[in-house]
This record gives C-alpha cells, structure tokens and sequence, in this order.
C-alpha cells in the first residue's frame, strides 16, 4: 500500500505558482471597464506628451525655394536648441498663398493654446475650429490639449511627492515608535480632517495661483 500511495503522489500534477503580478493582471484585464480606462488613460498621456506637435500654428515642414524648414520642431522640448526659425515668428501659416513648387503640412489643430483672437470670440465649433474658440478668441481644442499636459504635470508630481514623504515619514514612525509615532499620527489625522476645499483656498491665498499651488494643495 505504500508504494501505491507513492506511485499516486507522484502520478500528481504540480500547480505552477503565478506571481502577484500575474494574478492582478489577470484579474484587470478580465474587466472592460478596466482597460477602457487603461486606454483612456493611455490616449492621454499620448495627447499630454506631443501636445506641441498636434496643437500648434507652426506646420510640421515647408518647403521654399528649395529649402525645407521644420518650424514646428522648435516648440517640442529641447529640439528648440537645434531647430530655430526666429524669421517664421510673425508669420501665419494658416494662410499663407502658396507658390508653384512650395508645400507646407499643418498639424490636426492648427493653432496655439496661447493665441487669441477677438473677432473670432464665442464662435461655435466649426471646420477651422473644431471645438470652438472662447470669450477672447483662443481655440479650445488647442487649450484642452494643453491642459491635458498641465494636468497629468501636475498629478504625477504630487503622486511622486507624496509617495516619498509617505515613504521617509512612515520610516521613522516604524523606526522610533512610541511618542514619534503617536506625533505622526495625529498631525496626518489633523490634517486628514481638514476640507479639501478650505485647504486649497488657504494655500492658493499663502502661495498666490500658479503650478506648485496645485501640487502643493494635491500633496496636502
């Protein structure tokens, strides 16, 4: 009987160990509203990071007499360094005639979330904007995409921020316990307790409107 037990112990399939890692992907991938938020969220950051090369007045090249020219690339980041057309500034390109032999490609949203104009204020969502502009004539579509930028700026800086403070003061209340903990504790209950909104309003009253108030007022 006891090689027969044996034999049936060993007969068994072992069970392959999935990973924490395995398991929770698992689990978030089983639901759609799961990944329709990972996409959202993905679409996003794409939207945020190459925000100077879909909303922007400056075409993506042109060519004149021969030259190209790549004036969108000196708003992207540190290209700006390398690619520099101080001559195209007061230029619009939206519409400029061209001449036989010259082409020039705009981006999806030809204009800059900074510029404005009061004759076209308050116009509803059209062919050349297609979301409409606001009271001061700037094209909404170009600051909804910047503000995606701002936005997701702001959000992962405070994330980061406060997962560090969490992590350093969690260490030293787990380090010293007693009194240190106990003082820990109950200035983050304090301040836990406090309204999220009377919180913003005295830190953009101390700190004025700009950036790091955001961040400041998401950390707290």
């Amino acid at each position: 009987h006891s090689s027969g037990s044996e034999d049936q112990t060993q007969m068994k399939p072992k069970l392959k160990k999935k990973s924490y890692y395995k398991i929770i992907g698992k689990n978030f991938s089983q639901s759609l509203l799961n990944m329709l938020g990972l996409a959202f969220g993905l679409v996003m950051f794409a939207v945020a990071l190459l925000a100077p090369l879909i909303a922007t007045n400056k075409p993506y090249f042109s060519s004149h007499q021969g030259e190209w020219t790549y004036p969108v690339l000196q708003d992207v980041y540190f290209l700006g360094r390398y690619f520099s057309y101080p001559e195209f500034n007061d230029v619009d390109f939206r519409h400029l005639s061209l001449q036989r032999g010259e082409t020039l490609l705009m981006p999806p949203v030809p204009y800059s979330a900074t510029e404005y104009d009061l004759d076209q204020a308050l116009v509803s969502p059209n062919l050349d904007h297609i979301m409409g502009t606001d009271e001061q004539g700037r094209d909404i579509a170009a600051r909804m995409i910047y503000g995606a930028q701002v936005s997701l700026s702001v959000g992962l800086v405070a994330v980061g921020i406060y997962v560090l403070i969490g992590l350093i003061v969690g260490a030293i209340a787990g380090y010293f316990g007693g009194w240190v903990d106990l003082l820990i504790t109950w200035v983050f209950t304090t301040l836990s307790a406090v309204p999220g909104i009377l919180m913003l309003l005295a830190i953009m009253f101390v700190f004025g409107n700009h950036f790091w108030t955001a961040v400041i007022a998401l950390v707290s």
